[in-house]
């Protein structure tokens, strides 16, 4: 019994000294940020300073993609030229976009892309993006692509640091809805593996300083 009551009395001895060393040594590196600390909420809230944001168009960029049953191309629309407003934490803005600058991974893509089949560059050369404001991880606007307006909701990140504001998002658009519809299978029909996806897939940086 005595041996049995000195072996309980040093298992608690043995915890107590561990316990001790362990509140003496915590450690102060926070845990490691999990799924849930992604969340915006715990980010703080974004705060841009209010003033004319000018877009840095060498530094901003449009990648495009789209394919057909059979391959996929992908390629580049310069920016041209844009502005961003901030007046009391809300955002607006035009964004212009070179359509003659419309670049692929094939010179026969390029000339399709530049002629009426698709973007008729000589007839509307500029797109435009006009921003009315940022809701919910949205910019809300318009995009205008040859000659025709359509309202967009587009999910975009912003970053603040210093002078400096980035939108980056990446968005797919139906090209039909702005009149492109060459060789769309939800146009025409028996296209078979002629058919080009009705989608365009954009991913955009806009890049504007203060």
């Amino acid at each position: 019994m005595k041996k049995l009551l000195g072996i309980i009395i040093l298992v608690v001895l043995v915890i107590l000294v561990l316990k001790g060393f362990s509140k003496n040594n915590t450690s102060s590196t926070p845990l490691p940020r999990n799924e849930l600390q992604q969340d915006a909420a715990y980010q703080g809230d974004l705060e841009l300073e209010d003033g004319d944001y000018t877009v840095a168009t060498e530094k901003s960029s449009l990648v495009w993609s789209g394919k057909t049953p059979l391959r996929s191309h992908t390629g580049t629309v310069d920016v041209k030229d844009g502005n961003l407003l901030i007046v009391n934490g809300t955002l607006t803005g035009s964004v212009v976009f070179d359509m003659n600058s419309i670049t692929s991974d094939s010179s026969a893509v390029d000339n399709d892309l530049k002629s009426k089949n698709f973007f008729e560059v000589e007839t509307y050369p500029t797109a435009f993006l006009d921003i009315e404001g940022y809701t919910g991880g949205n910019i809300e606007g318009y995009l205008t692509i040859k000659g025709v307006t359509q309202p967009v909701s587009l999910p975009v990140s912003i970053i603040a640091h210093n002078d400096t504001v980035t939108l980056s998002g990446k968005v797919s658009i139906d090209r039909t809805l702005w009149g492109v519809e060459y060789r769309s299978g939800s146009v025409f029909s028996g296209l078979g593996d002629k058919a080009i996806d009705d989608d365009i897939n954009l991913d955009v940086t806009i890049i504007a300083t203060h």
